[in-house]
């Protein structure tokens, strides 16, 4: 007489919640941040020529998201104005940062610019 033996096999997967998991499961929230679109790096500007002043809100996830309450200032203190894409002609001759701050999604968040501007 013959006995056969059957064997079933059990697979168990992990949902990668706990801390055995080698999954990574965890993630850490973004914030809010800010993207200068306007001057780019790396632009010559001239004294008096127009410039536009922009800037963009992003959520921590990358979703365009409103910013407000922008002000853009050199990094020397010589230059400040309030508002976003602005056409400014008034931006000091000189190699600086020009940094925008702002608010996204109730937090207070920055981005800068290094421009050089040549004396007429």
């Amino acid at each position: 007489m013959r006995s056969w033996i059957w064997a079933t096999a059990v697979l168990v997967a992990c949902g990668g919640k706990d801390g055995d998991s080698g999954s990574g499961g965890t993630t850490v929230p973004s914030t809010p941040y800010m993207n200068i679109l306007s001057p780019t790096p790396g632009e010559f500007l001239d004294e008096g020529q127009e410039v536009l002043l922009e800037a963009e809100g992003r959520t921590g996830e990358g979703a365009l998201s409103p910013l407000s309450e922008v002000t853009w200032t050199s990094d020397d203190g010589v230059y400040a104005v309030d508002g976003n894409a602005l056409s400014v002609t008034d931006l000091p001759a000189g190699v600086y940062a020009l940094v925008a701050e702002g608010t996204v999604e109730g937090q207070v968040v920055s981005d800068s610019v290094e421009v050089v501007v040549y004396a007429r």
